[in-house]
């Protein structure tokens, strides 16, 4: 399972995320998601820090991916609550691989 938490709660400071959408080699299914959520989340850190010029603290250490906004946070809202909205719409069609948590 994907455990995606999303930092803050008026305005989101950044999120983290930790697992697999599947542990089975032959999960097509769970590499998809798996797949669906890192596009999603490398795209949101790269859009935060190319595009919108937002400074990030970013730890990868290959079990968890997180990324802190440190600077532009007002104009980093768009890009975090979007991953935010989109997480959550595939955690409602494959529940069983994506658990998303608010963190205050």
């Amino acid at each position: 399972m994907i455990t995606v938490k999303m930092q803050g709660a008026e305005k989101l400071t950044g999120f983290s995320l930790r697992g697999h959408g599947t542990e089975n080699p032959d999960d097509t299914e769970g590499r998809i998601i798996c797949s669906a959520v890192s596009s999603a989340v490398y795209l949101s850190a790269n859009t935060l820090s190319e595009i919108v010029g937002a400074k990030l603290d970013v730890f990868d250490d290959g079990d968890i991916f997180s990324v802190s906004v440190r600077s532009k946070l007002e104009e980093s809202q768009v890009t975090l609550r979007g991953l935010e909205l989109h997480l959550r719409e595939l955690s409602k069609e494959y529940k069983n691989s994506i658990k998303i948590i608010s963190e205050v």
